[in-house]
């Protein structure tokens, strides 16, 4: 641990979405925000799109500073 705290990496994925396309399955992607700055969130990133898929494991990570035992 150094001053900002510990690296926590983060691996998304995620089960039984809805499908909400018409024609064919959602093409899912998550948007990571943290840590709010003057009542704004900010952003990291965004994983990349997984077309036609209700279960998935997304290949992008997030590494971010954490410091445990703090409101955050």
């Amino acid at each position: 641990m150094n001053d900002t705290g510990y690296k926590v990496e983060i691996f998304l994925s995620a089960t039984s979405l809805s499908d909400l396309d018409f024609f064919s399955k959602s093409d899912p992607f998550v948007k990571v925000y943290f840590g709010r700055t003057n009542q704004k969130w900010n952003f990291i990133g965004k994983t990349e799109t997984i077309t036609n898929e209700l279960n998935p494991t997304w290949n992008k990570t997030f590494t971010l500073n954490y410091i445990f035992e703090t409101k955050q």
